[in-house]
């Protein structure tokens, strides 16, 4: 009977898509517990890897045995019947002003426990960068216009700019929480990203666990310190919604094969904590 009934669900889900001309794809197997939410809107810089990473998440979710949908339609986040039926949101680099905030439906999504994944730029959503005139030269500063994702995740960027010129610095993994996610990486590895500074450190919040963290000395630009986190992990609200975050994952070879595999492994790892793993 639960077999049955997944399957009127996501036909439902399917047939509501169809009928209103979003952009999704349906994978997976009929009876499988979850449903995730691959959500890659943004209105601010777009990602060229943004679709490679989709349909990476998209594969890993179904060789985890669940179904995934790929959208950039906000009203799946702003209509209350339609986000009910996902077990698991994940965020896909987006920017930008990615759904109506008067209508968002994240927080019931949290309260009933369930999960969230971030992935790299999601953290600079709602943020509108404005240029003021300053003599001879123009300043830009960020202004907000929501910390939503901030409460989510626990920070959003940092001063403009939000981070230094893309370039190659050393990673560092906490090998004891590594082994529980059971994440397959050197205690320390060389890789080539955009490294976000952060308005607030997450390693210094109570209730969130550093997964990996980027070393300042490696590299020009950095700004938090001592440990500057680039993945993490937490639970939110009385019925420990599991949040996963990872900062890394500018360029399109972290999801197609070419590259080291490092970003791909820290992101399945993700999806396994938030899709199946208890919490830790």
């Amino acid at each position: 009977a639960p077999r049955l009934a997944f399957a009127f669900i996501v036909a439902g889900l399917t047939a509501a898509a169809r009928q209103r001309g979003w952009e999704t794809t349906l994978v997976g197997n009929v009876g499988v517990p979850k449903r995730v939410l691959i959500y890659t809107k943004s209105t601010g810089y777009a990602h060229v890897s943004t679709p490679y990473a989709a349909r990476f998440i998209a594969k890993t979710c179904k060789e985890l045995g669940h179904y995934s949908v790929i959208s950039e339609n906000s009203t799946l986040l702003e209509d209350s019947t339609v986000a009910s039926q996902f077990d698991a949101i994940v965020f896909v680099s987006n920017t930008g002003q990615i759904f109506d905030t008067h209508k968002e439906q994240l927080a019931a999504h949290i309260a009933a426990g369930k999960s969230i994944f971030g992935l790299h730029s999601i953290i600079g959503s709602f943020r509108e960068d404005i240029v003021s005139e300053g003599g001879d030269y123009q300043q830009k500063k960020s202004v907000w216009t929501s910390h939503l994702i901030e409460d989510v995740f626990g920070a959003h960027f940092g001063e403009y700019p939000p981070h230094p010129p893309r370039q190659r610095a050393k990673l560092t993994v906490d090998a004891e929480v590594s082994e529980k996610l059971g994440l397959d990486l050197p205690r320390t590895f060389v890789h080539e990203d955009e490294f976000f500074n952060y308005n607030r450190n997450p390693a210094e919040m109570d209730g969130v666990t550093v997964v990996a963290s980027v070393d300042e000395t490696s590299y020009d630009g950095g700004v938090m310190g001592k440990q500057h986190p680039v993945v993490w992990y937490r639970t939110l609200g009385e019925n420990k919604a599991k949040v996963f975050y990872c900062a890394l994952g500018h360029d399109s070879e972290n999801y197609t094969g070419k590259g080291s595999g490092y970003v791909a492994s820290i992101v399945e790892a993700g999806l396994r904590y938030i899709l199946d793993a208890p919490s830790l």
